[in-house]
């Protein structure tokens, strides 16, 4: 159990169980959705892919398993925010009516006391705070243990037909509270150098089928996912890098459900340029990491790569209202 957070849980089974309602209730709320549609994201988008997900933190932070400030999933969220622009204003209005829908759901259930009311206030609200500063200035106050972030440059529209540029390894800024080189990180964890050669071969299938067709469709789309899913998959076995892994899963998810073929030539061409520059990315960033160790900081491409990832989640976004006829969230 979080200390701070003895009257919630108090409540947890009840709220643990109350997941799916919670999220529905939230993103049923019109300032919510009128917010996420005025930016031309789907409701029920958003509440699979990070509201529920968000929730579900906001629990573990109760119980004790997470971390209060330490959530993957709102970090990769507002890297989608930031390359969308979308306006400070809408990200506060989505995060408070959080905090109102669980506000709504205590009282309905006879469980809202003052203390209750001050526990969630002070879940919420705390991680509201740190999600809006680092809306604000990234480098203020990092959501994860060692990741700094930058302001993004703000690109033209043209910015698909561009190819995204290659990070190369570079020494943690000063601002860096905690850094690990990579020597020291195959110090503390020992890596299995077959999966490793796994990926290597999994991205030599991709690349060449890049290479060959110069598009997603059939089954290059299918060695790209397969990458995709077992880079998040070995990522995910490491608390270090579990953002990346949710950013990687989440892409994976939607290059499985897009229908590339129904795509627009320019649009499917600008997708090709960002899935080639995220496969060299991640393999530049695997070799100086756990090959060569040659990587200052093993979150030296955390930056670039997730950046690289938004932009092409947002080529992949499903228009706004394409899943609005059903809400599925799990």
């Amino acid at each position: 159990m979080k200390q701070g957070f003895v009257h919630l849980f108090e409540h947890i089974e009840l709220l643990e169980a109350a997941q799916q309602q919670i999220l529905e209730r939230w993103m049923e709320r019109s300032d919510v959705r009128s917010a996420l549609r005025r930016n031309g994201i789907g409701p029920e988008f958003f509440g699979r892919h990070f509201g529920s997900r968000v929730i579900a933190y906001a629990l573990g932070v109760v119980t004790g398993e997470q971390r209060l400030g330490n959530c993957p999933v709102i970090s990769v969220m507002l890297a989608i925010f930031r390359e969308k622009e979308i306006p400070l204003a809408d990200l506060f209005v989505v995060c408070v009516q959080l905090k109102n829908t669980f506000l709504d759901f205590a009282l309905e259930q006879g469980i809202l006391t003052r203390e209750v009311l001050e526990e969630i206030a002070a879940l919420l609200d705390h991680n509201f705070e740190g999600v809006i500063k680092e809306y604000l200035n990234p480098t203020d106050i990092p959501l994860t243990c060692s990741i700094v972030w930058e302001k993004p440059t703000p690109q033209p529209a043209s910015s698909a037909a561009q190819t995204p540029s290659i990070a190369t390894p570079r020494s943690a800024s000063p601002e860096t509270t905690a850094v690990t080189s990579a020597a020291e990180y195959a110090r503390e964890v020992e890596m299995d150098m077959e999966m490793i050669d796994e990926l290597i071969e999994l991205e030599h299938e991709a690349i060449g089928h890049l290479e060959l067709f110069e598009d997603l469709g059939g089954r290059t789309k299918e060695h790209v996912v397969t990458l995709f899913l077992q880079y998040a998959r070995i990522l995910n076995m490491m608390l270090e890098f579990q953002q990346l892994a949710f950013a990687l899963n989440m892409l994976r998810e939607l290059l499985e459900k897009t229908e590339i073929e129904s795509l627009e030539a320019s649009n499917r061409s600008g997708i090709v340029i960002y899935v080639k520059a995220i496969i060299d990315d991640l393999s530049h960033w695997r070799n100086a990491v756990f090959i060569e160790k040659s990587a200052d900081d093993i979150h030296y491409l955390d930056k670039t790569l997730l950046s690289s990832i938004a932009q092409l989640e947002i080529m992949l976004l499903p228009n706004e209202g394409e899943d609005d006829d059903a809400i599925e969230f799990f």
